[in-house]
């Protein structure tokens, strides 16, 4: 779901073909489901490290061993694509998979549900319902402010600034750097 999420994302749509590896290497009998490592070594023979399944992703900069997984993560997919399409191809005639997929693809592509969509987080901040107009209009620009900031530095934005911090800030009203400055833990 996290990739139509990205294609939606940067260009506006969902995929237009989807071939998913866990359905297709289930439907030649490989196994369903399975981990990416596994599928890569049953269907390809080629071992993939474990190492950082359980790795921090939001730590930066990665170290060498979390981009070699990621790496790992995308390094077999067309090859993997191939051998399974030849796969299927063998057994049935390859539209009906992609049927499939396409089924698939519709169930996945549904919007997620938000009460108040993603523009409105800042307001279920652990203490912003104690705050008046005017501390949470200056909460919710300091919530964008943390999300601009992350993205433009590629970090998680509570790694900047934690919320508790966020809603600390905008409860006291500072009139200045240094009053920002003075609140434990900025």
């Amino acid at each position: 779901k996290g990739e139509i999420r990205l294609c939606r994302i940067w260009s506006g749509r969902a995929p237009g073909r989807w071939f998913d590896l866990q359905i297709a290497a289930g439907r030649v009998g490989v196994g369903y489901p399975m981990s990416h490592a596994n599928l890569v070594g049953q269907v390809l023979g080629v071992h993939l490290s474990k190492g950082e399944t359980r790795t921090e992703w939001r730590h930066r900069p990665l170290t060498r061993a979390q981009v070699h997984y990621a790496f790992d993560d995308v390094r077999h997919l067309l090859a993997l694509r191939q051998e399974l399409t030849r796969r299927l191809d063998s057994l049935q005639p390859l539209p009906w998979a992609e049927e499939e997929f396409a089924r698939e693809l519709i169930l996945l592509d549904q919007p997620e549900e938000e009460e108040d969509g993603p523009q409105e987080k800042w307001r279920k901040m652990c203490g912003a319902g104690s705050l008046d107009r005017r501390r949470l209009a200056l909460l919710r620009d300091l919530f964008r402010w943390r999300d601009q900031i992350a993205a433009q530095v590629n970090r998680p934005p509570r790694v900047l600034v934690r919320d508790d911090l966020l809603v600390e800030i905008a409860r006291r009203l500072p009139k200045s750097v240094h009053d920002v400055e003075m609140i434990r833990g900025v």
